[in-house]
């Protein structure tokens, strides 16, 4: 079954006398699992289908639907509901508060949800501890790495624990080490039953996906659902998640030794 449907799906913008199509009738499905990395030059689509398919832009024309919830015709309280339920969003800008530490910042999708503040505490500072920051927790995004400052927007994407995690360039502000273990987490994630769509411009990226669609002038022109076996590079997979399981285990135990301090 599809988790997402994109149906007919036009998004048009009218400044003044001009009109500008930033999507031209699209039509897709996104399965439950996939990764999907979602590629086109500048002004192609790409971000616009992204906000679409999230629920964040209402199309000019068509329909998306979320795990068969119609995401447009709900009432604007319940679509931020369903975003909150569903979806996780990371951009390539981090978006951190800046006065808020990191375990704050983490913690804000929570606020709505009523949960008992010491549940959220715990929420937040496990996802801290599986992407490696959970010494930073108190540090203010400013003194962090543009790497660690992702991190932080994955935790905080995923302290819901959404069904489907949108990003945007997530790795534009990154150099390419950095970039490297930020996807390595991505794969890692959608490994563990996360659907992921992320917009790039970098076509190494297409091997840590499991399909990669093209946009060209808002139109869909390529569509490649990759033999999961043939992109899976099982040797360099195996040793990236045996560097990352390593990074972990040494952020668990930093963890734990701050704890029994």
């Amino acid at each position: 079954m599809s988790l997402i449907e994109i149906k007919n799906v036009s998004k048009e913008y009218i400044i003044g006398q001009t009109s500008t199509h930033a999507l031209r009738d699209l039509s897709l499905q996104i399965d439950e699992g996939e990764f999907v990395t979602v590629m086109g030059p500048s002004g192609s689509g790409k971000s616009t289908f992204l906000t679409i398919a999230g629920g964040l832009s209402a199309p000019t024309s068509g329909r998306v639907a979320i795990d068969e919830i119609d995401v447009y015709s709900l009432r604007r309280d319940r679509l931020s509901d369903l975003r909150r339920e569903y979806v996780g969003f990371v951009f390539q800008s981090f978006n951190l508060v800046p006065y808020l530490n990191v375990l704050e910042n983490v913690l804000l999708p929570l606020a709505p949800t009523g949960l008992p503040a010491k549940q959220q505490a715990s929420v937040a500072e496990d996802l801290l501890t599986e992407v490696g920051l959970y010494d930073k927790a108190k540090h203010l995004p400013g003194e962090l790495s543009g790497g660690e400052q992702q991190r932080v927007a994955i935790a905080r994407a995923l302290v819901n624990d959404p069904l489907i995690l949108l990003a945007d360039e997530p790795t534009g502000n990154l150099d390419t080490a950095t970039s490297e273990s930020i996807m390595q987490l991505f794969r890692l994630l959608n490994e563990r039953g996360k659907t992921i769509l992320m917009v790039t411009h970098n076509p190494r990226y297409r091997s840590y996906s499991t399909r990669t669609i093209d946009f060209r002038d808002g139109t869909l022109v390529g569509d490649d659902a990759k033999n999961v076996q043939q992109i899976t590079q099982k040797d360099t997979d195996d040793l990236a998640r045996a560097q990352f399981e390593q990074f972990h285990r040494h952020s668990v135990q930093s963890a734990e030794e701050i704890k029994r301090r």
